[in-house]
């Protein structure tokens, strides 16, 4: 599960960057809409580092238990 969480996290920056360099952003679903909103404020509660804007996306994704909060490392611990 670790693994897939990395990865989410760095698909959803990539994401966002994406948008973000966009002419014109393009219409968002709800959901969509939902989570560009969750990285950008996780972008700017985290430190100026990449590893702690991940950090702060990983704490944000479902638990597989249904509920958020699912993963939780101290800042500078390692990913795996």
């Amino acid at each position: 599960m670790s693994l897939l969480e990395d990865l989410l996290a760095v698909e959803l920056l990539l994401a966002n960057d994406i948008l973000a360099r966009a002419s014109t952003r393009p219409a968002l679903g709800a959901g969509t809409g939902a989570v560009l909103d969750m990285v950008q404020s996780a972008i700017a509660a985290a430190d100026p580092y990449p590893d702690a804007v991940h950090g702060v996306l990983r704490t944000r994704f479902p638990s597989p238990n249904g509920r958020t909060g699912g993963v939780h490392r101290p800042h500078g611990s390692p990913g795996r």
